[in-house]
């Protein structure tokens, strides 16, 4: 999943929860008021007996709401950084120097995170093998991509 759309889905949930919290608060405060009023008639004023201020509710609200929150500030944060910040930077390359294919070869690498399998890339840009080999190897000779042995397959890298 990209990481906007978490961050969009993050944000959401928090404000579903902020909701929901708010209105579960709303029916505790009215139900420790009513309590309270309750034991104050019945007790000589004493504040202690009443259940409602020994509870540790409003603790576990606060924490609830900070968590809520942190959880908003998370998908804020998703959506603003986006994913550009999360990919590793790589080496600055003038496109206008490439040929059509090795421009190609180039995109298919950044969209896949700066790196795939040969044979993925062969499949992913619709080359030959012989033209997938040719266009690495000038690849390799401008220094943008790097191949490494995995098995029966290389890994081509980017710089």
């Amino acid at each position: 999943m990209d990481h906007k759309k978490l961050g969009i889905l993050l944000m959401v949930v928090s404000l579903f929860l902020v909701v929901l919290l708010v209105l579960l608060k709303i029916d505790m405060d009215s139900k420790d008021g009513f309590l309270c009023t309750a034991v104050h008639s019945d007790t000589d004023g004493d504040m202690g007996q009443c259940p409602a201020h020994t509870s540790n509710a409003s603790w576990l609200f606060a924490l609830a709401f900070g968590a809520t929150g942190a959880m908003f500030a998370a998908g804020l944060y998703m959506l603003i950084v986006g994913i550009n910040q999360l990919r590793p930077d790589y080496r600055k390359v003038s496109l206008s120097k490439l040929s059509e294919d090795e421009k190609k070869v180039y995109d298919y690498l950044r969209k896949n995170e700066g790196s795939a399998y040969q044979s993925d890339i062969m499949k992913g840009c619709e080359l030959s093998k012989v033209q997938t080999t040719r266009i690495l190897d000038r690849l390799q000779a401008k220094k943008i991509v790097d191949r490494k042995r995995r098995g029966m397959t290389n890994i081509v890298i980017l710089r």
